[in-house]
């Protein structure tokens, strides 16, 4: 079995409220959990995701999955991984359709606009 070593991922923890409950996801890994308050929905979503990344490392598939969730290793420090960043956040407002066999025949191409 490999040698275990840490592991520094910074990831964005996004909290909702769903049915008296706080749920916090990461959506870089797609992990989730939830708490009654802000502070025990993010107490479980980092318990949550340290599980997933040792799991990963387990199993000899972590760098495989942060690499595929967007990270890259930073190169002076080789357990330390970062997130690429994107150019721009651009939330579009628009409407896209696909059916099991693509896209539907009756409805033109995605058409968006930045909001």
């Amino acid at each position: 079995m490999g040698e275990s070593t840490s592991v520094h991922v910074r990831y964005t923890s996004q909290l909702f409220e769903e049915d008296g409950q706080i749920v916090a996801i990461c959506p870089e890994l797609g992990v989730s959990s939830f708490g009654d308050s802000l502070d025990e929905a993010l107490a479980a979503l980092h318990e949550a995701v340290s599980l997933f990344l040792e799991e990963c490392q387990r199993m000899g598939t972590l760098e495989a999955v942060l690499e595929e969730a967007g990270y890259r290793r930073v190169p002076e420090t080789p357990e330390r991984w970062e997130r690429r960043e994107p150019i721009t956040d651009l939330a579009v407002r628009g409407r896209a359709c696909l059916e099991a066999g693509g896209p539907t025949s009756d409805l033109p191409p995605f058409q968006g606009q930045a909001v």
